[in-house]
């Protein structure tokens, strides 16, 4: 039968850089899912996998929440740099029962029905109805599942197990065909993700992980590449809305840059009543995206200046020593009251001690 998804686009467009494009009434979890669970599982800016490899996948987020797609990594940029993902997610819901699941193999299989080019994308995207298998008419190549794969997902829908993030992958190889209309294509297993080309940025995880715990008013860290790429796990933010924010905040800092001839940027900060964003320059390409709770706009650029110089320390392997000292009032006054408590503040009664004064024995 006819199935009714919505769209899920992952890609970076002309002079805004990655972002995610959806149909609407797609959930934010579901698209929070896809951008973490698929897109930076399966892509990695400093690790690329080759020119014309595409993928394929299929993951379940709950019961009635399934995506399935393909990855096709054979565009350029509006600066002609290669490798840039192409991510085309559809978005079942219901419950997917095993008819539904023979049918999404075949889609897979099969490839998408329609294929929009990075410059033609529009800003939201229409739900899309796919026809029977015997109706099907793909706009571009699919990755099948081999047919072992596909027994055992469809034994794992019978038992009513979620299917957790199946990719298959096709590099196309040296060779053609012998009619020599198409390319000979090999097949391999998905590596697992690959990790970060500094082991830095594992070390710099753990401290924003030590910062938030610290409580020193900054609420949400994120490091982030030129091009809006996630390179920590986002803290504080979900992986949507930090993408989002990152991607449109270092547009505008491009744009700006652009069309004012400014050469350099330290950095960009939204200020409310609730507390503050900020995108700062680290250093190289990197950008620290940082959210506050409500502080005096100088005590957070304090705070925020005082991290930039432990990452850079942490990164460059240098020991840098940074003070510890919250300056947010309410780390202050929780410190005070604390010592109040615990009386380390009162004298003795009728005892007064002035500065450089001695008690009298």
């Amino acid at each position: 039968m006819p199935l009714l998804v919505g769209q899920l686009i992952y890609t970076s467009l002309p002079k805004i850089g990655f972002q995610l494009l959806t149909s609407q009434q797609i959930p934010a979890a579901v698209q929070d899912a896809f951008v973490s669970e698929i897109v930076f599982q399966m892509w990695s800016a400093y690790n690329p996998p080759p020119v014309q490899e595409q993928a394929s996948f299929l993951h379940q987020i709950s019961p009635n929440q399934t995506l399935f797609g393909w990855l096709y990594n054979d565009g350029t940029d509006e600066l002609g740099r290669a490798h840039v993902p192409y991510f085309l997610s559809y978005y079942l819901s219901g419950a997917l029962e095993e008819d539904r699941l023979a049918a999404i193999l075949g889609y897979i299989a099969q490839g998408p029905i329609y294929f929009l080019e990075r410059e033609r994308l529009p800003q939201s995207l229409e739900n899309v109805i796919l026809p029977d298998l015997d109706d099907y008419q793909p706009a571009r190549l699919g990755v099948s599942f081999p047919p072992p794969r596909q027994s055992d997902l469809l034994q794992i829908c019978r038992q009513q197990r979620l299917i957790q993030r199946q990719t298959e992958i096709f590099s196309p190889a040296n060779g053609y065909c012998e009619d020599g209309a198409s390319p000979v294509l090999t097949l391999r297993e998905l590596p697992p993700p690959a990790l970060a080309p500094h082991p830095a940025l594992e070390d710099i995880e753990r401290l924003f992980q030590s910062v938030l715990r610290e409580e020193r008013g900054l609420t949400g860290l994120l490091l982030l590449s030129e091009s809006a790429y996630p390179l920590t796990t986002p803290l504080g933010f979900s992986p949507q809305t930090a993408q989002t924010l990152g991607q449109k905040i270092l547009a505008l800092v491009h744009e700006s840059q652009q069309r004012l001839q400014w050469n350099s940027f330290n950095h960009l900060a939204l200020q409310t009543p609730e507390g503050h964003l900020v995108l700062s320059y680290c250093f190289d390409d990197y950008y620290l995206l940082t959210k506050t709770e409500e502080m005096l706009t100088g005590v957070a650029e304090v705070e925020i200046k005082r991290l930039i110089k432990q990452i850079r320390g942490i990164y460059y392997g240098e020991e840098q020593f940074v003070s510890y000292t919250p300056l947010t009032l309410r780390s202050v006054q929780r410190r005070e009251n604390e010592s109040l408590n615990a009386g380390e503040l009162s004298p003795p009664e009728g005892e007064i001690l002035y500065r450089g004064r001695r008690p009298i024995a």
